[in-house]
């Protein structure tokens, strides 16, 4: 000691000598008070490096050592191996930082075990009956077992764990405290030996060793002791052990197998983990109980869960689920829901063996044993769950699975009578108790059956595609070639016979179920009373809140008083207070409130912080939705339950927006249901008849919902409902303009969000009315206004040409606004009409731009309109202009006559107003308006909001243009949601966008920099402080005005030109198309279905104006739409590849090819393109004109028709894609083809007879562009016919015969191309083969044949290097076709014909090429780089 150096401080090195010197005495009293000295010093802050430097001077410990060699086996060892524990255990010496003095103690530790006297002293310790020895030596173990994996391996080896006194060790020999981990006082484990014990067990398992964890556990004396008596241990010895399980044993690193870890959680293990998890005073040891008991009993791995390779233990899970006090403890709860969540049988058995009484009682244990069932039904409905039960290939009526869901849907302690009873009591919370009951047994139906329809879904998907149409091949009269297919559809049929057996069984099981289930749960006849009640009570409710309205809007009346009585003085009665009594009355009420919401929220899950659970009318509310949403699942898993008996259109309350949100959304996704659309979209093929009739409270929510998801499923609805009237079964897309222009859509569907929405809406409360009131007309007197269109259609001569693409809707509108504006009665104010003539007048407009052909319903408005005006003088019609209600049919009658006039000066002009009638009264408007927002200092309120739109409406549009900033800039500010309205009052006037630009071009200019976000064009103009305001408002219109109501007013501010938009007329148009371009990229599907119809319309109105007299500026127009064209066909393009529903999207491609192909644009006169004369070229010239001919010397008309198909045919490869079937779809677009080759022939006819084969240059360009789309065979078959014009023509002489043959060789080529292309393998073809379905006959072989030798013929005889090189590239093809040919079996035979075909190929053909081999070598190389 004396030779220690001075690394110690000098008080410790003193200190320390000391206590080593006092070790070593006799006296017991002297050592154990060294040895808790030197522990104490140990245990300080210093206490690591106290212990470090002790190490450093003596590596072996000799003093300690010779310490415990002294007081072997006398009184106080207890104290020398407690100071052993010590020292070995500090963190300060098994830190690798420190590897030395960990070395060191290593080796001490390591000594003692090896030391046969000191283990004999550590037993003697343990055998000696007094817990402070015992106690010593179970610190000392623990602590070598902590020093690592080596040592602790060591210990477990030499141990004797089968020793009696280890299971006396678990116990506790004086108890002081509480049970079940609560938290216990400092010292009330004295006298115990159990939280040594409980730490030399634990030590192994912080070890953490695997092969280790496996042995140690087997020592059922140790652990089995630890956990039994676990429960009753303080909280911090319970969080320890439980945290040492939960991370070192309870994970995949331990590779503890789950026999084991099911062996250490035994029934009393989890027992006392059950008491610690329940027990609301133990704190973090309750919540660490809970997440271990969660991780044992729900993962298979721990042993006691079973899964499909694991037994588990079920029984002893269901003996812990029985013991929870589930309606008591929120922990037991969750547990219990917990193990029901993965595997039926539990829910099921227990539910058999349900514990509490459900009998109805509004009592708290009864709505906690209530809401326990319906949880434990509704954690039954998890996607994994099913995995079992739908595992089975064929599932009977008998398997036991099916009866344990039966089990879990209407378990027998839920009896039909019960629930009855329930739903029924004269307690609301008991009807919300039962209710919920049903709602999760008809949900986890509803969960069951979209499972057996899955599996339905796949088998009937397997089987279809298994069955696809493939492309065949006939040889009939080709022996040798003919393939048997009897095997294969042997193979096929048995297929197809299994897979309809399994469906068969599979819809018998579902419809088990239901019968089984719907004798369970309640009849609903029992839900319709109590939703007929709960309507009453909403409508008696708003009735009341009505009145209340009323009454606070009367002026308040003089009071009269009888009595005068001195208002200071109290009234009391009795000795009470009244006032006193009336306060503690409402208190009294507010607590009964708050009880009830308190235990409804328990009932449902519901958030208890909700505001709205604070409403008094909140738990009627919630029942009424409820219910509405338990009907719902009724109707859908058993709709004959309710056999058409009731109309659930009955129960929407006259004002559905009194209805709280929650309400709302259940009644409207009831009526989903109800009317067949819950599948995502509407399908007008399911509506139910008469829906109509409740038209208004659905656009109401439409319009007024400031819920987005709510809006969608009115919108739905509102669709469902106009196509019930009948009226729209040839165009369903109409229905959409319909809705277009309904003041307040705008604000709700197609603005953002940043643009707010108005709590009322004036402008749409006029309109609704007129709207509903006319779908009602059309739809009671359906054939009435059908009858009136066919003798229309008779009278103007075109009944087999036209069919009506347009509702007759159309006519009942037009005749019924305008018998309004004749109407002289007052009923309805000037404002109002001039509302819904605009409406109107704006939709009807949209309807004739979406009409594929809008001949028809251009003539009828022209008949309703002229019949109307004709009364008029010139002049009495121009003053009509000036009168707010009748102006927009004028501009309506007006755009009508300039569309069929075809002028080009007059496309785009708006009616004229006279500048002496111009008196900008709204200028005026717009200044009263902003001073009194100047004294209020706030928004407008709704009726002065609706107000200043009625004038903006009623003000001629010279006026609205010379305002326009200002105007925008208040509706902006105070009424942003009436934003969008303007663009529907400028819409017939195409061209307020370019008189707009002309009065306000700096702020026009800027504002379309801004949208752009791009300021840097005349940035110090749009930085006017002046202007800043109003470019920002018109940014903002720009960007919520729809696409369908801006086109026209650009394409009009395009057709202005330079003279209203000067020098940045090309900058203007760049941002005018992007924008419009965005707005495109922001729609949906089915938007952009009807705008490529708008699209359509005007393209073929610019393009017909430019055939008859063409210009720059039509040019530019129509180049502009096929700019839009492209860029809807992309957008298309990315929504059908991205949708999931693919009905949505084959019904689009449907849409799309009608739309395009029986547009009148296609049947535009083709081939106008100005072509060169090649009568008297040579056949060189002739090649490099075809060859060279492109799309830049098409026609306009020829180039946007090509684009337009090729656009179209690329759309349609998605559609096989989405797995829609081509047979339907593809129908017209090969008709098209066909066409485009007929055409094709009629023009090389044509060409024939006149040499110059310059005029066929468009129609050889468009097949050339269109080829990846056209059939090989029908390309063939058009070769044949060219070849064999030429041969019977015997015109080899002729100038025409060089190019008709370099024609014909063409087509050729490209045909075998294709051909070739389709006979690769499945992977290698290009996507456009699979539109063809090809299937080769005979005659189609013959006709290759005969195709073939018409080249030799060329090639040997004519000596054409076109046919030269036809020949060497067919040869080549059908020579890498062969390689393909043992991969792909379907075209075996065809592959053989070819093969054959190419070997007797004449030997002559040999010599040409021999003989000019190397000018044909020269001559192919130089040309196709082979």
């Amino acid at each position: 000691m004396d030779t220690w150096n001075q690394s110690f401080g000098a008080s410790y090195k003193i200190r320390l000598v000391h206590i080593l010197k006092n070790l070593h005495t006799s006296e017991v009293k002297i050592y154990s008070d060294a040895s808790r000295e030197f522990i104490e010093l140990l245990d300080g802050d210093s206490g690591g490096e106290v212990l470090r430097d002790y190490v450093q001077q003596s590596p072996r410990l000799v003093e300690l050592m010779e310490a415990w060699r002294l007081h072997r086996e006398k009184p106080g060892m207890a104290y020398i191996l407690s100071l052993f524990a010590t020292v070995l255990g500090n963190p300060g010496g098994k830190s690798r930082q420190h590897a030395f003095s960990k070395k060191c103690l290593d080796a001490v530790a390591r000594t003692i075990l090896e030391d046969k006297d000191k283990v004999g002293d550590v037993y003697r310790e343990l055998n000696s009956g007094e817990f402070r020895r015992q106690n010593a030596a179970l610190d000392l173990l623990a602590a070598i077992v902590r020093r690592g994996a080596g040592l602790a391996s060591e210990v477990a080896e030499s141990f004797d764990f089968k020793m009696a006194v280890v299971t006396q060790l678990a116990g506790i020999q004086k108890k002081r405290g509480g049970r079940d981990g609560r938290n216990q006082k400092k010292g009330a484990n004295f006298g115990s030996t159990r939280r040594s014990l409980v730490g030399f067990a634990m030590s192994f398992l912080e070890v953490g060793n695997p092969k280790l964890l496996r042995w140690v556990l087997q020592q059922r004396e140790l652990y089995s002791g630890v956990l039994r008596g676990i429960g009753e241990d303080d909280a911090e010895t319970v969080v320890y052990v439980l945290s040492t399980l939960r991370d070192n044993v309870l994970v995949e690193e331990s590779l503890v197998p789950p026999g084991l870890r099911s062996v250490l959680f035994g029934s009393a293990t989890l027992e006392q983990l059950s008491l610690i998890s329940g027990n609301l005073d133990a704190g973090e040891a309750a919540d660490l109980a809970h997440q271990v008991l969660v991780m044992v009993c729900t993962d298979p791995k721990n042993g006691l869960m079973p899964s499909s390779h694991l037994r588990g233990n079920e029984k002893r899970l269901l003996d812990l689920m029985k013991k929870l006090k589930s309606t008591e403890s929120v922990h037991h709860k969750n547990l219990l829901l917990a193990i029901v969540s993965k595997r039926l049988s539990f829910c099921a058995a227990y539910m058999n063996e349900f514990p509490y009484n459900i009998e109805p009682r509004p009592s708290p244990s009864w709505f906690a044993a209530i809401s326990l069932a319906a949880d434990i039904i509704s954690s039954a409905k998890t996607d994994s769950i099913f995995h079992s039960f739908l595992s089975h290939d064929l599932v009977s009526v008998d398997d036991e699975q099916v009866q344990v869901v039966l089990k879990c849907i209407v378990p027998h302690v839920c009896s039909r009578a019960v629930i009855n009873r329930g739903l029924q009591h004269s307690d609301d919370l008991v009807k919300h108790g039962s209710l919920r009951l049903v709602f999760e047994s008809v949900n986890l139906l509803c969960c069951v059956t979209e499972a057996i329809n899955g599996v339905v879904s796949s088998v009937g998907s397997t089987s279809e595609s298994s069955s696809s149409t493939k492309g065949k091949i006939r040889m009939n009269s080709f022996p040798g070639l003919s393939c048997s297919t009897a095997t294969d559809a042997f193979l096929v049929d048995k297929l197809n016979q299994g897979d309809q057996m399994r469906v068969k069984r599979w819809i018998s099981l579902r419809e088990y179920i239901q019968d089984e289930v719907r004798g369970a749960i309640p009849d609903p006849q029992v839900l319709l009373k109590l939703l007929s009640s709960a309507s009453q009570k909403h409508q008696n409710y708003s009735q009341s809140r009505l009145e209340r309205r009323a009454l606070v809007s009367e002026p308040p009346q003089k009071k009269q008083r009888c009595n005068a009585i001195d208002e200071d003085d109290d009234i009391i009665i009795g000795g009470i207070d009244v006032e006193w009594a009336k306060d503690v009355s409402e208190e009294q009420d507010q607590d009964l409130a708050s009880d009830h919401a308190t235990t409804l929220c328990e009932i449902w899950g519901l958030d208890k912080q909700d505001l709205e659970m604070k409403d008094a009318e909140v738990v009627d509310s919630v029942f009424h939705s409820k219910l509405l949403d338990v009907l719902r699942l009724y109707l859908r898993v058993m709709p004959s339950s309710f056999d058409g008996s009731f109309d659930f259109f009955r129960v929407i309350p006259p004002n559905p927006l009194d209805l709280s949100k929650d309400e709302q959304h259940s009644l409207l996704s009831l009526l989903v249901e109800y009317s067949g659309q819950h599948e995502g979209h509407w399908d007008p093929e399911r509506v139910p008849e008469s829906m109509y009739k409740h038209l208004q409270p659905l656009i109401d929510i439409m319009l007024h919902s400031p819920v987005k998801i709510i809006r969608e499923q009115a919108y739905i609805l509102v669709k469902a409902a106009l196509a019930s009237s009948g009226a729209y079964d040839q165009n369903f897309a109409e229905i959409d303009a319909w809705l277009l222009f309904l003041p307040g859509y705008e604000a709700k569907w197609s603005v953002r969000e940043s643009l707010g929405v108005g709590v009322s809406n004036k402008l749409s409360q006029i309109v609704i009315p007129f709207l509903c009131d006319a779908v009602s007309m059309v739809g009671s007197n359906l054939y009435k206004y059908q009858d009136y269109m066919r003798k229309f259609i008779s009278k103007s001569g075109q009944l087999e040409v036209y069919s009506p693409a347009f509702s007759p809707l159309v006519i009942c509108v037009l005749q019924k606004c305008l018998r309004l504006l004749d109407s002289e009665s007052g009923g309805m104010k000037v404002h109002e009409k001039s509302t819904i003539s605009l409406y109107v007048c704006n939709t009807i407009y949209l309807i004739l731009q979406s009409q594929v052909d809008a001949q028809l319903l251009l003539d009828l408005i022209g008949a309703v309109l002229n019949q109307r005006f004709d009364i008029f003088s010139p002049e009495e019609l121009q003053s009509r202009i000036y009168i707010a209600e009748w102006r927009p049919f004028i501009n309506l009658l007006h755009i009508s006559r300039n569309i069929s006039d075809q002028q080009n000066s007059s496309l785009f002009t708006a009616v004229e107003h006279s500048s002496e009638l111009h008196s900008n009264s709204l200028s005026s408007v717009i200044r009263k308006v902003q001073e009194m927002l100047s004294q209020q200092h706030t928004n407008l309120p709704d009726d002065v909001a609706t107000a200043f739109l009625f004038s903006i409406m009623c003000a001629a549009p010279q006026d609205i243009i010379c305002s326009f900033p200002e105007l925008l800039d208040v509706v902006k500010t105070h009424c942003p949601s009436h934003m969008q309205f303007l663009s529907s009052v400028l819409y017939l006037q195409h061209d307020y966008l370019a008189e707009i630009a002309t009065c306000w071009p700096d702020i026009f200019f800027c504002s379309l920099r801004q949208i752009e976000g791009n300021l840097d064009v005349d940035e110090g103009k749009c930085q006017n402080h002046s202007i800043s305001a109003e470019l920002t408002a018109l940014s903002t219109f720009l960007n919520v005005t729809p696409f369908c109501a801006l086109l026209p007013s650009v394409l009009s501010l395009v057709f202005s030109g330079p003279a209203k938009t000067g020098e940045a007329h090309a900058l203007l148009l760049d941002a005018l198309v992007r924008l419009i371009r965005a707005k495109l990229y922001e729609s949906i599907i089915s938007e952009l279905t009807f705008n490529l119809r708008v699209i359509l319309f005007w393209s073929h109105r610019l393009l017909l104006s430019y055939t008859r007299k063409g210009s720059n500026v039509l040019e530019e127009l129509c180049h502009v739409c096929s700019t839009l064209v492209d860029s809807i066909f992309e957008r298309i393009r990315v929504l059908a590849a991205d949708t999931a529903d693919l009905n949505a999207s084959a019904e689009c491609f449907q849409d799309i090819v009608e739309s395009v192909l029986h547009h009148p644009t296609i049947d535009l006169p083709c081939s106008l393109s100005n072509c060169p004369d090649l009568t008297d070229g040579s056949a060189e010239h002739v090649e490099e004109a075809f060859t060279s001919f492109s799309k830049e010397n098409l026609h306009l008309v020829d180039g946007f028709v090509v684009n337009l198909l090729s656009k179209l045919y690329d759309l349609l490869l998605l559609a096989e894609n989405d797995g829609q079937s081509l047979e339907s779809l593809f129908a017209s677009p090969k008709a098209m083809l066909g066409k485009i080759l007929l055409l094709f022939k009629d023009k090389f006819q044509v060409c024939m007879d006149n040499g110059n084969f310059g005029l066929l240059l468009p129609n050889f360009y468009m097949v050339r562009a269109l080829k990846k789309f056209m059939s090989p065979v029908r390309l063939l078959e058009l070769v044949n016919w060219m070849f064999s014009e030429l041969e019977s023509r015997g015109s080899s002489c002729s100038a025409a015969f060089a190019p008709a043959a370099f024609v014909c060789l063409s087509i050729a080529d490209i045909a075998m191309e294709l051909l070739y292309d389709y006979l690769q393998q499945t992977d290698q073809r290009s996507e456009s083969c699979q539109l063809w379905g090809l299937e080769i006959r005979s005659s189609d072989i013959a006709t290759i044949q005969r195709v073939y030798h018409f080249i030799l013929h060329f090639t040997a005889k004519l000596n054409l290097e076109s046919a030269d090189v036809c020949l060497l590239k067919m040869l080549i093809r059908i020579h890498n076709a062969e390689r393909s040919a043992g991969q792909n079996t379907e075209y075996t035979a065809f592959h053989m014909m070819l093969s054959t075909m190419a070997i007797n190929t004449p030997l002559s053909i040999l010599h040409h090429y021999v003989d000019e081999s190397s000018r044909r070598r020269h001559f192919y190389s130089a040309r196709h780089g082979l």
